[in-house]
């Protein structure tokens, strides 16, 4: 796979290295990002939709069917500049770092992160992170994988295992298969519509979105915390349905840990449901009412500061309705007295393409309350 000297892009690149590759955004989930897309961004013709902490955040899938089945995965950050753009001279850096460290023959590096030198713009991945990935080439790429069986049956019906410990010999690879990309023994006997069908044909079957999402409803509440930690986490880059929405709101509603609260709201937060935008609204003091899924002195009362950083990253869309965006900016005001949280937040929402001019508009409106007025005159204060 020999690359030329004269490239200024990613994509050309790989291209002339004659190799296919898949790009997935990594800055607040995981998402495919289409090559066309990647390469505007990679261009300065448009900002990238998913900042976070002033960088663009990819996982980089690179393969060669005609010389090898390896799969090479990069794990890389980019700077952005004030509007979003990635920027140009880091960028071509990064490339020289490439051309140096591979040479000019990608299929000879040996190992699936292709032999990338420590350099600024790679980072590491959590374990979550990784194995969601993973997950997610698996299921993009249509690589055939054994599935865990014990793992799978375990995880459709934690309460029909009579070993107590059995959960403790999953991995977070078994549960990330298992919520983004699941090829699962034969569905349970009281679930098989056909029980006459040979058992040889049922043994590995692709489990329906609809029955997926009703198995991890019914038994959130019977996963240990390890497991139900790693679900919920895999949940936040996937769609959730209806009726898993209803049941993580259940569990959010009934939270005392913040941490579990916190990840409940991140999983529903991809391609959030109508009750799940209501819920979230409801957390920041907007439509009380008796029927409500969560009570009126809670509506009341501020979100607690993992909660808003949860709306702020995941949910930002929300905000760009000026009423919903005025509530939230009022009780980040009021949680914290130095107004960190304000600027800090305010810093990230700012910098993402498509709450950029509700968060400028905001900043301009002549009429706003007495706490947000000392917020925003702590962002300016020395």
């Amino acid at each position: 796979m020999s690359v030329s000297a004269s490239i200024s892009t990613l994509s050309e690149f790989l291209l002339q290295a004659h190799t296919q590759f898949q790009v997935f955004d990594m800055g607040r989930g995981i998402r495919k990002v289409s090559n066309n897309t990647f390469f505007e961004w990679e261009n300065q013709q448009a900002p990238c939709a998913f900042p976070r902490q002033n960088q663009a955040w990819f996982c980089i899938v690179f393969w060669n069917k005609s010389l090898s089945a390896q799969h090479y995965m990069w794990f890389i950050k980019l700077p952005l500049d004030e509007s979003g753009l990635m920027i140009g001279a880091s960028l071509q850096q990064f490339l020289d770092i490439i051309t140096q460290a591979l040479g000019k023959h990608l299929e000879h590096t040996g190992n699936s992160q292709a032999q990338l030198p420590e350099n600024p713009y790679v980072f590491v991945p959590s374990q979550q992170q990784l194995a969601d990935c993973n997950a997610h080439i698996r299921k993009e790429l249509k690589i055939e994988r054994v599935a865990n069986e014990k793992a799978m049956a375990y995880l459709q019906a934690p309460n029909a295992i009579h070993d107590s410990k059995a959960w403790e010999a999953l991995s977070l690879q078994d549960v990330a298969d298992f919520v983004i990309s699941p090829v699962l023994p034969a569905m349970l006997p009281a679930m098989q519509q056909d029980t006459q069908q040979d058992t040889q044909q049922n043994m590995r079957q692709d489990l329906h979105q609809d029955t997926l999402e009703t198995l991890i409803a019914n038994n959130l509440n019977a996963y240990p915390t390890p497991v139900l930690t790693c679900l919920l986490g895999s949940l936040e880059s996937v769609e959730v349905g209806p009726t898993l929405t209803q049941a993580l709101i259940r569990l959010h509603s009934a939270s005392t840990d913040a941490n579990l609260a916190a990840l409940c709201l991140r999983a529903m937060s991809v391609k959030p449901q109508p009750e799940c935008l209501r819920y979230v609204e409801q957390l920041i003091g907007l439509h009380n009412s008796a029927s409500d899924a969560i009570s009126t002195t809670q509506s009341n009362s501020s979100p607690s500061l993992e909660t808003c950083v949860v709306i702020a990253g995941r949910y930002w869309q929300m905000l760009n309705n000026e009423n919903t965006l005025g509530h939230f900016m009022h009780k980040l005001a009021l949680i914290d007295d130095s107004h960190q949280l304000f600027k800090g937040l305010y810093a990230d929402l700012v910098k993402i393409p498509e709450t950029r001019n509700s968060m400028l508009r905001f900043m301009r409106q002549p009429q706003r309350t007495k706490e947000v007025s000392l917020a925003i005159s702590a962002l300016f204060a020395p």
